[in-house]
């Protein structure tokens, strides 16, 4: 999987030199026509095409070319490699040639670039962070192949050898696969015995499978001069519907999945699904171009080059906000400085230019004074400057993160002023799965008799909590407690209680922060039941039993999880 998304990385560096250094504009169009293999020319005036004497409406042989020549001329011209052009006129045939120009890579082909580079990046944490989860695999081949799909195509991938390019093209026919894998991913949600998501499964395979033999049959034809691939099994209504039908399917699919589950998994499949399926909005666009050439317009071309960076972007989102991966407090801080540091040389850049220019005529001292005044302004507000965009970032990226937090802080207040220890005990169970996405919480209380639930006083766990009363990594320790965490419960300076907790079922860590409101919350409810105790000491014996009766039930339902996890 890391291999998959290093070479990801590398292809999109490749892509960089290969289209600035070998992919060619001619000016010349080949469409099909009646004849197999006799494609009709559009010329664009003031190019190479319509200079060499090329003119629309001529109709080439494709036949007397080679194969390389024929594959290059049906897909992408090499810059500056001289092509020949075997054009049919007035009953005989005039080789014509032509050497395409080299085109400069625009500001929105940057952009798209830069996606890609995103894109994989995100892939890398992905896999890094989870690599045992089927869901992040899942995700990463589609989001990959996806993506590869948009820029491996012949028109951004070009070297000087046409058989490579042509090797290039089959495998780039296969890319339709990615997005029947989006079917796979969206299915996770919902039960196997569903048959509407398996159907819509099936059929997304089906269009898939067809539409990529389509695609290799058209590269086939062309180098083998077989099939024509301008030809009318390329083109026409069924065409166009096998074209769309391979992404919408999926979509259809994931719209199903979306309107039968619900809470935070919604949003986070949404979330996912509208990343990768911008890349439908741009596919259409091609395919609709065909019959449209309005859309062929530079405003459609740049506007699909440009949404193409809002797929990294959402899936950015996804991640840090909607809980598709944990890492935000891994970079919190990197990105509030790095914020911080962009607000304060952007404005001291700003303003120094703008004095520079107000103040043309000053002296060199009058210049160094009024930008030694602008750093120290700037200095004594970088506080301030922290504070806003420390706000303003957490607002954006990691609001839900700090919700999750603000609902522990304000149980842990609450946990005193409730006098029903089963329902203290309920409560914190439910509200650590739902906030903390523990996989189950479980209490074990001092029973009065050395015993903590099942496990002895002196368990290495108890003791060392008993000692330091700070949170305990168990996989440090030789203990029978089950769990990832413990975290002590202290009342009147003794511990009366453990809190553990099960991993996240996410796969990923607690946070440092995310950790601290546990702490908080641990304490208070500590400190809670053990004033119901002291207050009810002659029930003292029927609250230690509703505590295990509740436990067990948690213990029940966790141990089911479990199960259904790993056949899962």
């Amino acid at each position: 999987m890391v291999a998959f998304c290093v070479l990801f990385i590398a292809q999109e560096a490749g892509t960089i030199w290969l289209t600035s250094t070998f992919v060619g504009v001619s000016g010349a169009e080949a469409t099909g026509s009646v004849a197999p293999f006799a494609w009709r020319l559009a010329v664009f005036p003031a190019t190479p095409a319509f200079d060499a004497g090329l003119r629309t409406g001529d109709i080439v042989n494709a036949k007397a070319l080679s194969p390389e020549e024929r594959f290059r001329l049906w897909s992408t011209l090499r810059a500056g490699e001289r092509v020949r052009f075997p054009v049919i006129r007035g009953g005989r045939v005039l080789n014509v040639f032509v050497t395409p120009q080299h085109e400069p890579i625009d500001w929105a082909l940057w952009l798209a670039i830069a996606a890609g580079f995103w894109a994989g990046i995100c892939a890398l944490i992905l896999v890094l962070r989870r690599p045992e989860s089927r869901e992040v695999r899942i995700l990463v081949f589609c989001l990959l192949s996806v993506r590869l799909g948009i820029q491996m195509n012949s028109a951004n991938w070009v070297t000087p050898f046409a058989a490579s390019d042509a090797v290039n093209a089959i495998l780039d026919a296969l890319m339709p696969m990615g997005w029947a894998l989006l079917a796979t991913y969206v299915a996770l949600f919902v039960p196997e015995s569903d048959w509407s998501v398996r159907s819509l499964k099936f059929l997304s395979y089906l269009a898939a499978g067809f539409t990529a033999a389509i695609g290799v049959l058209a590269v086939a034809g062309a180098w083998y001069c077989t099939v024509d691939p301008e030809g009318p099994l390329f083109a026409g209504a069924g065409y166009v519907v096998s074209q769309i039908a391979y992404f919408l399917i999926p979509l259809l699919c994931a719209l199903t999945v979306l309107r039968k589950i619900r809470g935070a998994e919604r949003e986070r499949v949404a979330w996912v699904v509208g990343s990768i399926g911008i890349f439908s909005l741009i596919w259409l666009l091609f395919v609709l171009s065909t019959f449209f050439p309005v859309l062929q317009n530079s405003i459609f071309v740049t506007l699909s080059l440009v949404l193409q960076l809002l797929s990294p972007l959402g899936l950015t989102y996804a991640m840090l906000n909607r809980r598709l991966l944990d890492i935000g407090f891994v970079i919190n801080r990197a990105v509030v400085y790095a914020g911080v540091s962009f607000v304060v040389v952007g404005v001291f850049v700003l303003v120094e230019w703008g004095f520079g220019e107000w103040f043309s005529s000053a002296t060199h001292v009058e210049n160094l004074t009024v930008s030694a005044v602008l750093a120290l302004v700037l200095g004594l507000s970088v506080r301030a400057i922290h504070h806003r965009v420390n706000l303003l970032l957490d607002s954006l990226l990691f609001r839900k993160r700090h919700e999750n937090e603000k609902a522990l802080h304000r149980f842990a207040r609450e946990a005193p002023y409730i006098t029903d220890p089963s329902i203290l005990i309920t409560r914190t169970a439910a509200i650590l799965e739902e906030r903390a996405d523990a996989s189950f919480a479980v209490i074990e209380a001092d029973d009065g008799a050395g015993s903590y639930g099942e496990v002895d006083e002196n368990d290495e766990a108890i003791v060392s909590l008993r000692t330091s009363h700070r949170v305990l990594d168990l996989q440090d320790v030789n203990t029978r407690l089950p769990g990832e965490f413990a975290y002590p419960m202290i009342a009147r300076g003794r511990l009366v209680g453990v809190l553990v907790l099960g991993s996240k079922r996410s796969g990923e860590s607690y946070a440092p922060d995310e950790s601290e409101a546990i702490e908080a919350l641990a304490q208070s409810v500590g400190g809670a039941l053990d004033a119901l105790l002291v207050k009810n000491e002659s029930v003292k014996g029927p609250i230690l039993e509703a505590i295990r009766s509740v436990q067990a039930s948690v213990n029940v339902i966790a141990e089911r999880l479990r199960v259904i996890e790993e056949r899962g």
